[in-house]
């Protein structure tokens, strides 16, 4: 929508975490920027529920001297965890996260699932990160033909057990006297796309070793940090390239019966 208005409760808090990374203070400090929205959060959860601004770089992989350099040295992932942190310091209970898996090492996005995993607000996210979906969601809502938002229960591979599912389904619950005489509405692949489907099964497999073997090396501890830097884009990059082969896929199984 263009046009419209919110209304927003008295109690509700919002963080949004957006791509593009604004009003990080480049002169001060990291640990600056991050005490700036406050020094300590209480999460609510257990013995350590009270977390310093210290404590959260500590757990997203700022170390002690990283924590006192200033903003202006950062590398452009290192400002986007600047950013979430700044973020989840502001002690959300209304949280959007809007691709929050570009450019974060494999130490960043467990430290990021951890505290999801024990965020007790309302959680929206916006990804083409499948991994961290399933770690992350417990529903979701996919936009289909027509404009339609559906709402799936489940994480993302349940969705995608759904709509693999959907064939079989329909047929089944088909009156037997409708499925002897309807004529099938199936539609017969091409020569192309049944070689196409043909690939897609052969390159989902060495894709997903590839994002394997990636991930391996990231939590190796072996590398240099330019080193890892790579690793996180073709990370990223091979985990979209997948959403869309497997997608493409479905598409054509459906279609194929």
């Amino acid at each position: 929508p263009t046009a419209g208005h919110v209304s927003l409760g008295e109690t509700v808090n919002l963080g949004f975490f957006e791509q593009e990374i604004r009003d990080l203070k480049d002169n001060e400090t990291v640990l600056a920027n991050v005490r700036d929205v406050a020094e300590y959060i209480d999460v609510g959860v257990g013995r350590e529920r009270y977390i310093s601004a210290r404590e959260l770089c500590d757990r997203f992989g700022f170390s002690p001297k990283q924590q006192h350099a200033f903003v202006h040295t950062l590398s452009g992932g290192e400002r986007r965890r600047l950013g979430l942190l700044r973020i989840l310091m502001s002690n959300p209970n209304v949280l959007f996260l809007d691709e929050p898996t570009n450019d974060f090492d494999l130490v960043t996005l467990g430290a990021l699932e951890e505290y999801l995993g024990n965020f007790k607000g309302v959680l929206l996210i916006v990804s083409h990160d499948r991994a961290f979906l399933d770690a992350t969601v417990t529903t979701i809502w996919a936009f289909e033909e027509g404009g339609r938002i559906k709402e799936y229960p489940g994480n993302y591979s349940a969705y995608l057990e759904k709509i693999e599912s959907r064939p079989k389904k329909q047929q089944e619950e088909r009156p037997a006297d409708q499925a002897a005489s309807a004529p099938s509405a199936k539609k017969k692949l091409s020569y192309k796309e049944q070689r196409e489907l043909q690939s897609l099964e052969t390159q989902i497999p060495d894709v997903e070793k590839r994002i394997a073997e990636i991930e391996a090396q990231m939590s190796s501890g072996e590398g240099s940090y330019a080193d890892h830097t790579e690793w996180a884009r073709q990370h990223a990059e091979l985990t979209t390239k997948m959403d869309q082969l497997t997608l493409r896929w479905l598409e054509l199984s459906e279609m194929a019966g």
